[in-house]
């Protein structure tokens, strides 16, 4: 599907204007060139005058679609337009050339590159003229898209056996496209951990595509931006013109001499992960199809790139899941609220019956959060306005319950009315992919949107801090910290958090002092607490 807002006044694509450049000996080429104007409202001529200008390759260069000599040019001077066309094209150009005598000419060094002569006389009077001319300017553009996708083709295939990072990969096809279709900017972006499109790679003389890759701050509202609405909706996206009336990323585009912009969704196996946005001072009406084209192999490359670099690596694997199942229990409980609604997942206790959250609202207050969820949920609270957090008690099965099955630990979740988006850490991409069939088996609309390495950091890092604790410890540990245990006076005691987690005091008592007591260990005698 493809969202397009366009000028109801604009030219279609099948009423391209046709640019026709008329060669001639004196100041009645002008008038030849008025004569094509009014056969066709397609044709836009450009009179060129060989004792103004007598260097042929210039014009040849300007790449019109049609090429049309009068008769008032010299024998030597048609001769070295048509050497200069020669030289150029390979794919036909066509050249119509006027003439009193077509037999004389034919016997001209460069005849094989005219597509038909034509006497002056009939040229004015017979009105199939101009459509011999439209017919072989629309085989002309034909046969030069086919050799353009025939050369495309085999530049991404070089690209595909050549790069072997995602950093290669996006950089590569940005400068693929701005060097074979000469656009003014285009960046690619993926989904970061909360499951928000970042630009990562650019490439094109458009500053505002800089600026929005750049992620300058100041900068106008870009949540319009063609390649962000693309993401977010799963559709293609084309706006064109583009209307600083608007304000937003038009009015920062205008300003850069952008009048149009389309962007595509990146998917691989049907799950939307990225986007490719292009940008240009010309129409792109006719370019949604090649972009949508190159963002389905930009996708696969980004996935195999991923891939790649995370079995080269030692390091373990962090895994972006999504799950669309209403049947999940936090995206179930939002279906009432708007699609812009979204809730960080601060963190997920599982024990006997429920799984006791704490998440952070984002796009809605925490109250209507609370009355959306009453419904479904019977305990939940709102536990700070500022910032915004919600405490909620949801029955079990969730996705947290297979991750604890498989001892493996959540390490950032977001929600929305659409679907819930989830990374954790696993050791191998076997256990990783037993994850996946696991909860493929439990919920429907299940899809893999990253697998990246997750290097180490130094000695003291977050992920050495938590790689100390065990699972338990790690959750009540969160808990406590946002249930404000840790802050002064205590929001929440010990037996207060035990009753919410249908524990003992005593075991959160223990579970806090041991946590605690291995992060101090690892922060001031790590070698100690390697023993």
């Amino acid at each position: 599907m493809i969202h397009a807002r366009t000028n109801p006044s604009a030219r279609q694509p099948d009423e391209e204007p046709v640019d026709i450049l008329v060669v001639g000996g004196d100041e009645t080429t002008a008038s030849t060139a008025s004569h094509l104007e009014s056969l066709h409202d397609r044709f836009r001529p450009t009179a060129a005058v060989v004792t103004d200008s007598p260097n042929s390759e210039e014009w040849v260069a300007d790449d019109p679609d049609c090429i049309v000599c009068t008769q008032t040019l010299l024998t030597a001077e048609r001769e070295a337009v048509l050497s200069a066309i020669a030289k150029r094209d390979r794919h036909g150009r066509p050249v119509f050339v006027l003439t009193e005598d077509p037999e004389s000419c034919c016997s001209g060094a460069h005849t094989g590159v005219v597509t038909e002569y034509v006497e002056p006389r009939r040229f004015r009077q017979d009105a199939t003229v101009a459509h011999r001319i439209v017919a072989a300017v629309e085989s002309y553009r034909t046969q030069r898209e086919l050799a353009r996708e025939s050369r495309e083709k085999e530049i991404i295939l070089e690209i595909l056996r050549t790069t072997s990072s995602q950093d290669e990969v996006g950089n590569s096809f940005c400068e693929f496209v701005i060097a074979e279709r000469d656009y003014q900017g285009v960046w690619i972006g993926t989904a970061d951990e909360t499951g928000t499109i970042v630009p990562r790679w650019s490439a094109g003389d458009a500053v505002y595509v800089e600026r929005l890759v750049a992620r300058e701050s100041g900068r106008p509202d870009q949540t319009t931006d063609p390649g962000i609405v693309a993401f977010e909706t799963g559709t293609v996206e084309l706006v064109s013109p583009v209307d600083p009336a608007e304000g937003g990323w038009q009015a920062a585009a205008a300003e850069d001499g952008i009048e149009s912009a389309v962007g595509v969704p990146i998917r691989y196996d049907n799950t939307v992960f990225g986007a490719l946005s292009v940008y240009d001072d010309g129409n792109l009406r006719r370019a949604d199809e090649f972009v949508s084209g190159l963002a389905q192999t930009v996708g696969y490359a980004l996935r195999s790139a991923s891939c790649r670099e995370s079995l080269l690596s030692t390091a373990p694997l962090a895994v972006e899941i999504k799950i669309t199942d209403e049947s999940v229990p936090l995206i179930g409980a939002l279906q009432e609220l708007s699609a812009d609604t979204r809730l960080t997942v601060l963190t997920a206790v599982p024990h006997e019956e429920t799984i006791r959250y704490v998440v952070e609202t984002n796009g809605v207050s925490p109250e209507k959060v609370v009355a959306a969820c009453r419904p479904a949920v019977d305990d939940v609270a709102v536990i700070t306005e500022h910032p915004p957090r919600v405490e909620l008690d949801c029955e079990r099965p969730a996705p947290e319950t297979v991750f604890a099955a498989h001892g493996i630990n959540l390490v950032c979740a977001s929600v929305t009315p659409s679907g819930i988006v989830l990374t954790v850490t696993v050791p191998t991409r076997e256990r990783a992919q037993q994850l996946v069939t696991d909860l493929e088996s439990r919920y429907a609309g299940v899809g893999v949107r990253s697998v990246q390495a997750r290097e180490r950091k130094q000695p003291a890092s977050q992920d050495r801090l938590l790689d100390r604790l065990t699972a338990r410890q790690q959750q009540i540990l969160e808990f406590a910290y946002f249930n404000g245990y840790f802050e002064r006076p205590r929001q929440n005691t010990t037996t207060e958090i035990g009753d919410k987690l249908g524990l003992s005091r005593q075991t959160i008592a223990q579970h806090l002092r041991t946590g605690e007591r291995k992060i101090f260990a690892e922060l001031f005698d790590p070698e100690d607490s390697e023993e």
